[in-house]
């Protein structure tokens, strides 16, 4: 089990290094923002997410997600690329954009372990409401 004190989590329709499709699962970025894992819920209790990857290793997700980290290094590097390849991409051009969870509680209903009363803001940096 690993305590995570920095991660983000991204959604991905279309991974922009790769050009394949997402996996249909969020991925986990932590500890160092190149290396992610595909994750799954396991439990949402008192401010705290646990997470695993497909090898069963847990997450603890305790803190918010680093997001600042997410904009400054993935996004970024989306950036720079969508300025080189808007010719290529044309209509699916932010098809290809990653979009990282606003919050732990948004990943948390992502992965069905909150059901909220009110509206939150499912991405970071998007008007996107759940």
């Amino acid at each position: 089990m690993s305590n995570t004190n920095f991660w983000f989590a991204t959604q991905v329709d279309r991974d922009y290094k790769t050009l394949k499709y997402g996996e249909g699962h969020p991925r986990l970025y932590y500890n160092n923002s190149d290396d992610y894992v595909l994750i799954e819920g396991v439990s949402y209790e008192n401010d705290i997410l646990i997470v695993k990857d497909y090898n069963n290793k847990l997450y603890i997700l305790e803190d918010e997600p680093d997001n600042t980290t997410f904009e400054s290094t993935l996004h970024r590097e989306w950036k720079i690329k969508e300025q080189t390849h808007k010719q290529l991409w044309r209509e699916d051009l932010y098809d290809y954009e990653p979009w990282a969870y606003n919050s732990k509680i948004s990943l948390a209903n992502e992965l069905k372990f909150y059901n909220q009363d009110k509206k939150i803001i499912a991405y970071y940096g998007k008007e996107y409401l759940i």
